[in-house]
């Protein structure tokens, strides 16, 4: 699995794929060819072009330490060893779990993996004392390991209508998405093509980037808390006869859900909404949970759960956005079937799930 990275477009592995496919025409066969194949190609480039020698592990090798050298400050050793360095590196720094950056590196042992993570955690610390802002060089870091290749086929064939050739996928990405033509092509250098490339930001809209603030956030009762808000007035504002929002209103009706209180009559005194004693003890676990297992509780959660006004008013917010959008969308969208749901969302991110993926209502997920 290779991840896209928008935040550092320099270390995005899918800009550079896709730059030296559309440069190079290939179609089929190996990416990486002999130093001589990819010479004589150039030198007489045709579209569409097949490379049928592969690279050679010496020679991988010595351009590997030869662009080393040139760029870091120190005399190595460089090999592929450095590889695994550098990815161990990216995933600490980029927040990855240690379970999950081992299973991506194949590392059988925990102790081999071990070592990795500490130099990581290191340089980390290095890095931080020096007042060196990681966030700015390092995004949020994926985990690429997938033990189930068939479920991950399973969801591929779900999108096959966004599915293309690769080489296809490279000209759309150069020439529509960064502009660089067949003219401009001919006239642009290498390092020219590749910084436009880089240089090429994908945009967000207002709301998405409300809700990448949000889920940037730690704290999963304040995330779930200020998701509802936000959400509610989004909403009001979206009513064709909302011309002005009464914010009293709004502020008043917030006031009584959010802290558990019901609003007496005007000047009057606020009526404690009667809260229990349930503060469902398993929602602080979740975020270590697999996927299945939190689907199982939410479904185990929404059928205990007989009153809402058993729960406490931390608890009744964690019930309201996040067990039941997702246990709404599994009944009504994939007909309680836990399989397919987990098919459609092998990852299920609780705390924005009825954010950024599905509210539960309606006959059919719909794209937020």
């Amino acid at each position: 699995m290779l991840w896209a990275d928008n935040d550092v477009p320099e270390l995005c592995p899918i800009r550079h794929l896709l730059c030296l496919v559309h440069l190079t025409g290939i179609a089929e066969g190996f990416l990486f060819c002999s130093k001589e194949n990819l010479t004589d190609h150039m030198r007489a480039p045709s579209r569409p072009c097949s490379f049928t020698e592969l690279i050679s592990y010496s020679t991988y090798q010595e351009r590997f330490k030869s662009v080393c050298l040139k760029l870091f400050k120190r005399d190595g050793p460089f090999g592929s060893h450095s590889n695994r360095k550098t990815a161990y590196l990216l995933a600490i720094w980029g927040g990855g779990e240690e379970g999950d950056t081992m299973l991506t590196a194949r590392h059988k042992s925990s102790n081999s993996a071990m070592k990795y993570q500490q130099d990581a955690k290191f340089l980390l610390s290095v890095a931080e004392r020096n007042q060196r802002n990681v966030k700015q060089v390092v995004s949020k870091w994926r985990p690429i390991y997938c033990r189930d290749i068939q479920m991950g086929r399973s969801i591929n064939a779900s999108n096959s209508s966004r599915v293309m050739r690769l080489d296809r996928l490279a000209t759309h990405f150069m020439m529509t998405v960064c502009g660089v033509t067949a003219s401009l092509s001919e006239v642009l250098s290498i390092s020219d093509i590749v910084r436009t490339t880089i240089e090429y930001r994908t945009t967000l809209s207002t709301r998405e980037q409300l809700f990448e603030c949000i889920d940037s956030l730690t704290d999963l009762e304040q995330k779930a808390n200020i998701g509802t808000l936000l959400h509610r007035y989004l909403a009001e504002l979206e009513k064709p006869d909302s011309g002005q929002i009464n914010l009293s209103s709004t502020a008043a009706d917030s006031n009584e859900e959010e802290s558990g209180c019901e609003q007496g009559p005007a000047g009057g005194e606020a009526k404690r909404r009667r809260c229990g004693d349930d503060d469902l003890p398993v929602r602080h676990q979740f975020k270590n949970l697999a996927p299945y297992e939190k689907l199982e509780q939410v479904v185990k959660i929404y059928q205990t759960v007989a009153d809402q006004r058993d729960l406490t008013s931390n608890a009744r917010i964690f019930f309201l956005n996040v067990v039941t959008p997702i246990f709404n969308c599994l009944s009504n969208h994939f007909a309680s079937s836990q399989s397919d749901f987990l098919i459609r969302y092998p990852i299920i991110a609780h705390s924005t799930f009825r954010a950024k993926v599905c509210t539960g209502k309606g006959t059919a997920c719909q794209d937020n």
